[in-house]
């Protein structure tokens, strides 16, 4: 009898050991995709900032200093950290939970919550501004109350439906809001090329203005790529999400790994990715 309940005891502690080193394998992953965002070298207001010195350099204006207004711009750019933060603490926290480590961690509360307003160049709406309250709320009273193994299933349960909005929401404005500004680019990038090349230049500076022309378009569609390939990422973190979501109630169960694990190694390859990209 003795020996059963000792047996009944390890298989307890070793399938939860499997199901938390699942769980911490997702969590790990998503947060060194999501962190894959500090990452990309090209912000709204970089974009604001280009467009105005290019056609400073059109009009052939020189300035002491260039003043381009860009307000819209850096509250866009505001924006997307709050999304992004929020996030990114979400699955720092998931991770340490998930390795059972004790933490005082706590994300900061941010000043400057997100409204329901015009934000330069984007928009938020109040599913989008509530995802994040909740999420940033969640995670202060979670920690504060050092959530342990047991919590787990109530941290994830809580959170899926703010972290589905909100990554739906930073992936829309990597894969979309980014991407015109990337097209607007090459087509300004274009037009300003081809408008030099009509100038009075010799053949060898025309040549020259031609291969800085292709140097800097294939630096905008790398830029292109790498966005996204992190915006893929962020779909695949929501959908493993998801299925942690849906089998938060056999938390200690292999069908877990077996639904979790290839998203895990997805994200993972789409790091690898990102990376490759970053380094051409």
């Amino acid at each position: 009898m003795i020996r059963a309940i000792a047996i009944i005891t390890l298989q307890t502690l070793f399938f939860g050991c499997i199901n938390l080193k699942t769980v911490n394998h997702y969590s790990n992953n998503a947060l060194k995709a999501t962190q894959k965002f500090e990452e990309i070298p090209y912000t709204f207001l970089q974009h604001c900032i280009d467009r105005c010195e290019m056609s400073a350099i059109d009009s052939f204006k020189i300035y002491r200093e260039i003043k381009c207004p860009c307000d819209q711009y850096k509250r866009a750019d505001s924006v997307t950290q709050l999304v992004y933060r929020a996030l990114r603490g979400y699955f720092d926290g998931l991770t340490r939970l998930s390795n059972n480590q004790l933490t005082n961690y706590q994300i900061d509360r941010l000043k400057k919550a997100v409204q329901e307003e015009d934000l330069g160049v984007l928009q938020v709406n109040k599913e989008e501004a509530n995802a994040y309250a909740t999420l940033t709320d969640m995670m202060l009273r979670g920690f504060a109350d050092s959530y342990r193994q047991k919590k787990i299933k109530a941290f994830i349960s809580g959170a899926n439906t703010p972290v589905q909005v909100l990554l739906s929401k930073l992936e829309f404005i990597e894969s979309k809001n980014l991407k015109d500004v990337m097209e607007f680019k090459k087509e300004r990038l274009f037009d300003h090329y081809r408008s030099l090349l009509r100038a009075r230049l010799s053949d060898y500076e025309k040549q020259e203005a031609t291969a800085r022309y292709y140097a800097s378009l294939q630096g905008i569609i790398i830029l292109e790529k790498q966005c996204m390939t992190y915006a893929r990422s962020l779909r695949t973190i929501a959908r493993g999400h998801q299925q942690l979501y849906e089998n938060r109630n056999k938390i200690s169960s292999e069908e877990l790994r077996r639904r979790l694990t290839p998203y895990a190694n997805d994200i993972c390859d789409l790091i690898s990715e990102f990376d490759k990209l970053k380094n051409k």
